[in-house]
């Protein structure tokens, strides 16, 4: 991410640190949480890495509910709240994930690309893509490397309109780079209500 953009997201996430370490987690998030480590538990996975991990609940349920987890934020704050719950938390930009290839089994990046500029959005699915193991799972945004396996609309939101849309995906094992309109039930994903 641009160097002042990176400094911007800092500063506002530490300042706020312990304030969002002390808040409830939505509804909502839980609902999603919930339905992602059900199908980790499913696929057999047991190794998690957090983006933008903030001050690390999510990291700590998945962790409580047998996982290894491994999160990273931009944040030393946010690293440092994800420590002191036991977690294993590293300060890195999403942009550049310092991990061996197919190291993970699963990714977990509920609202922190949201952050990403559109320009490099495509660069860091490359990267998670990277750092998934074949059939891994990651939940986010679509790409053309992965399969949609779960899509939903959330509004939460008072004026009707769609503020959040929940997905799980699956990195492709049939090519590194199979288009993502390439699998049936992606298409079904993707337009449902």
């Amino acid at each position: 991410m641009p160097a002042d953009l990176t400094e911007a997201l800092k500063q506002a996430y530490g300042a706020k640190a312990r304030e969002r370490d002390g808040a409830m987690v939505a509804p909502w998030k839980l609902e999603e949480r919930a339905r992602f480590l059900a199908e980790l538990r499913q696929s057999g996975s047991r190794l998690l890495l957090e983006l933008g991990s903030g001050p690390g609940h999510d990291g700590r349920f998945f962790l409580e509910h047998g996982l290894s987890v491994v999160c990273i934020d931009l944040c030393p704050e946010m690293v440092m709240l994800c420590r002191v719950k036991g977690l294993e938390a590293y300060e890195m930009d999403v942009l550049r994930l310092d991990f061996p290839a197919a190291s993970f089994d699963a990714v977990f990046a509920l609202n922190s690309l949201l952050h990403v500029p559109k320009a490099s959005i495509r660069a860091v699915l490359q990267g998670i893509h990277r750092i998934l193991r074949p059939g891994g799972l990651f939940i986010q945004f679509a790409a053309e490397t992965f399969d949609v396996m779960y899509f939903r609309r959330l509004e939460p939101g008072s004026r009707g309109r769609t503020h959040f849309q929940s997905m799980i995906l699956r990195r492709a094992a049939d090519s590194p780079g199979t288009p993502l309109l390439a699998h049936a039930g992606a298409r079904s994903a993707t337009s449902a209500p």
